[in-house]
């Protein structure tokens, strides 16, 4: 449940209200806003604490390649995919 509030909090980029009401209406369990920071927090920490974060910053800055993304498709090499 955690995992599930987070991916839908920090990758589809729900705001805190949308995802109360989809766990309360749609999964029946009640969840608060400062559950849903909370548990952002401790996923964050997860990924600084496991040395992930580094992993990360180190394989993007050593890409010879751009990846420019968002809600309205991907761009690779100057081609819209």
């Amino acid at each position: 449940m955690k995992a599930h509030a987070v991916y839908l909090s920090q990758y589809q980029l729900l705001h805190y209200n949308p995802i109360e009401e989809y766990f309360a209406d749609q999964l029946g369990i009640p969840i608060s806003a400062c559950s849903l920071l909370n548990f952002n927090e401790q996923a964050d920490e997860l990924v600084k604490s496991s040395g992930a974060e580094d992993i990360i910053k180190t394989s993007l800055q050593s890409s010879h390649q751009t990846l420019h993304v968002d809600e309205t498709g991907i761009n690779i090499g100057g081609k819209r995919r």
